[in-house]
């Protein structure tokens, strides 16, 4: 199986940049492994076929890491404007009283056609505008957290099942063997550890039939 680089790049500070190049490497995981599986099926053994599903996992786990990671942030980041939204929205609010009875003040005192109760009036109808504005956006924002916290929980759902995965390939055939007693001398129960602790080692070692009872193993660095 190809060694697909599993890390989301932090060079982009976009968010849906990053996690359109998580799903792409999801899709990319999924093509190689599938292409590991039917190597295994068609010419290796079940053990090949153990790793070769072991090691698409561990891959894909990391890449869901990452993602469960982007879409938190992205929530805490929506969490944290809104917060600042709404806060501004009370300071708006107070300052549009206080324009409201500086405007009626001066109205009473110099007329309402007066150059200060209009520049009053002018800045009253600017707070007014604008926490108008700034209610729409958080009406915005409140639907985007909401969508992003349904996002966020499914990832984490999505990724405590590939993590579930991964522990029961002890209980299929090819991983229940190892745990068998009758077949602990050809599969002990420590190799199972080894056939699926992928990417542990740098290299593999290649055997080569030279004869009908001899062969040749080559390490071959990856």
């Amino acid at each position: 199986m190809a060694y697909t680089s599993v890390k989301i790049s932090a060079n982009s500070s976009d968010y849906q940049s990053q996690m359109k190049s998580a799903a792409a490497q999801m899709k990319v995981l999924s093509a190689e492994y599938t292409t590991a599986a039917t190597k295994a099926k068609l010419f290796g053994s079940e053990t090949d076929s153990l790793k070769a599903k072991a090691e698409s996992l561990t891959q894909k786990i990391t890449v869901q890491k990452g993602i469960v990671q982007l879409n938190s942030e992205h929530q805490e980041k929506l969490t944290k404007k809104l917060s600042e939204q709404k806060t501004k929205q009370e300071e708006l609010k107070g300052k549009i009283d206080a324009a409201k009875e500086a405007y009626a003040k001066s109205t009473e005192e110099t007329g309402k056609n007066s150059e200060q109760s209009k520049a009053l009036k002018e800045e009253l109808d600017k707070l007014e505008q604008e926490y108008k504005a700034n209610e729409t956006a958080i009406g915005k924002t409140e639907t985007a957290l909401a969508n992003q916290t349904v996002k966020t929980e499914k990832s984490k759902t999505a990724l405590m099942n590939m993590e579930a995965e991964l522990k029961t390939l002890r209980h299929t055939e090819s991983g229940e063997k190892f745990f068998r007693p009758e077949t602990q001398e050809v599969f002990p129960a420590e190799d199972y550890q080894l056939c699926t602790d992928v990417d542990r080692f740098d290299f593999v070692l290649q055997v080569t039939r030279r004869s009908e009872d001899m062969f040749e193993v080559h390490r071959v660095d990856l």
